[in-house]
């Protein structure tokens, strides 16, 4: 997919969606990177960002920035940048859903294992003779 100076684009943040507008396009002969302003960030400047296409899909590839001063982490987690809020939303469902049925599946093989050595305990159990 290509795009355009002025396309939005969107990204999951920590605890947020963060908003992008597409500011430059830098084109060379096997690929296109795309520079990108954070219309979200209210720290005192609008971060800028490299992206890159992999797989058809814009990832981080680094800050225009010259600031050292941190928040490249929020524009570096973890995800893509999607065309649409609704594709960022979407995404960061799948990656919920995804986290708690590992999570459930996590827990189920836990409990089967808790099950055992409480038979096992059991069966320790009714070998003791009372002790009177």
């Amino acid at each position: 997919m290509k795009y355009n100076i002025g396309d939005k684009l969107y990204k999951n943040g920590f605890m947020c969606y963060l908003e992008y507008e597409i500011i430059g396009i830098r084109e060379y002969k096997d690929n296109i990177t795309y520079e990108a302003k954070c219309l979200s960030c209210t720290h005192g400047y609008k971060c800028k960002v490299l992206l890159c296409q992999t797989g058809g899909k814009l990832e981080f590839a680094g800050m225009i920035d010259p600031y050292d001063d941190g928040q490249h982490y929020s524009h570096n987690m973890e995800g893509y940048y999607y065309k649409t809020l609704e594709g960022a939303k979407k995404a960061r469902l799948q990656t919920l859903v995804s986290e708690k049925k590992k999570l459930i599946e996590d827990f189920q093989k836990r409990l089967k294992e808790e099950e055992k050595r409480l038979f096992e305990l059991q069966d320790a159990l009714s070998l003791v003779k009372d002790a009177k």
